[in-house]
């Protein structure tokens, strides 16, 4: 598997989709932990839209390559079969400011209990080797977020 970075930029074939989920193959960020990308065949991503506005869940970027806004109220799981190329990686400045967006950032502990609920649901239909696994990558993406 080709290395995919966390917080590197990506052209993406999001399609095919439904409803309002953004389509098309265009620019996304890597949310995933470099730990989950090394290891899983899907990446979390946030797509990145040329037009919007200054919503509270999307953050600014310019780039060479890439100028708009990551839109983190869009994040999904891809397979990594949609990533047709990689662009370049976030400033420092840029994955802070995620950081300070991501719903299990610090200043969110309501949402993060709600996601550690929701995992462990998930765990409960997991087998046991399965778990284990996912308990591992679970706290090493709690780790990368402070």
């Amino acid at each position: 598997m080709e290395q995919i970075n966390q917080y590197g930029i990506m052209l993406v074939n999001l399609d095919p989709t439904i409803g309002s989920e953004m389509k098309k193959t265009g620019p996304c960020v890597v949310l995933s932990p470099d730990e989950m990308n090394k290891y899983l065949q899907t990446i979390v991503i946030a797509p990145i839209t040329s037009g919007s506005k200054p919503y509270p869940t999307r953050v600014e970027i310019k780039h060479k390559v890439t100028k708009g806004w990551i839109a983190l109220d869009q994040i999904r799981t891809i397979d990594r079969m949609r990533i047709i190329r990689r662009f370049e990686i976030l400033t420092p400045q840029e994955v802070q400011q995620v950081k300070n967006v991501m719903p299990f950032g610090q200043k969110n502990k309501k949402s993060l209990f709600l996601l550690l609920y929701s995992f462990s649901l998930n765990l409960l239909k997991a087998n046991c080797l399965c778990r284990m696994f996912k308990i591992s990558i679970f706290l090493k993406l709690l780790n990368g977020w402070n």
